[in-house]
């Protein structure tokens, strides 16, 4: 099984783990990264960030923005000011988000989302998810739409960035 940094895209190793696929990848964070998360406080972690082609949202434990990447800004058709200090699920649109009690707080939220599910459980371990698929049902221009989004994670300093990996509309959706 090989492992490669799931944000810089570096060979971090090869075991000879045997299992259904031999070939298969896993995601990590390398040293270098690792590192660079751990020595470079606030602005470091927004200049590492600003590098990276992906869209990658900063977050902290209450999943609210405090910086995303310019890949991030195109994405959600914002700038950082905008959504400093919103919850993830507001700067994304999410339909459920627009519930009683807001992003985090519906039933369904509590129950199913996710991308919630993925960020807190990065911030309690420690892990880093890669390509983690959620549904959610996005305010888009054109209406309620169903989309299909790939998400991977990292804790870095605290923090959980959050790169947005595809996104798609499900079909009838």
């Amino acid at each position: 099984m090989k492992t490669i940094c799931g944000w810089c895209g570096r060979a971090m190793a090869e075991t000879a783990e045997v299992g259904p696929d031999p070939e298969a990848v896993t995601h990590g964070i390398c040293a270098e990264c690792a590192a660079f998360f751990e020595n470079n406080r606030g602005v470091g972690i927004r200049e590492f960030i600003g590098q990276l082609g992906a869209p990658v949202l900063i977050l902290d434990k209450d999943i609210r923005v405090e910086a995303m990447n310019l890949a991030a800004g195109a994405y959600v058709d914002l700038r950082l000011p905008e959504i400093e200090g919103l919850l993830v699920g507001d700067v994304m649109e999410c339909a459920h988000a627009r519930l009683p009690g807001g992003c985090g707080n519906a039933g369904v939220c509590v129950m199913g989302c996710a991308l919630r599910r993925i960020v807190m459980e990065t911030f309690a371990t420690g892990k880093s998810a890669e390509g983690v698929e959620a549904r959610q049902e996005i305010m888009t221009g054109q209406g309620l739409r169903e989309m299909r989004f790939w998400f991977s994670t990292a804790l870095a300093d605290g923090r959980v960035l959050l790169r947005i990996d595809r996104a798609e509309v499900v079909e009838g959706g």
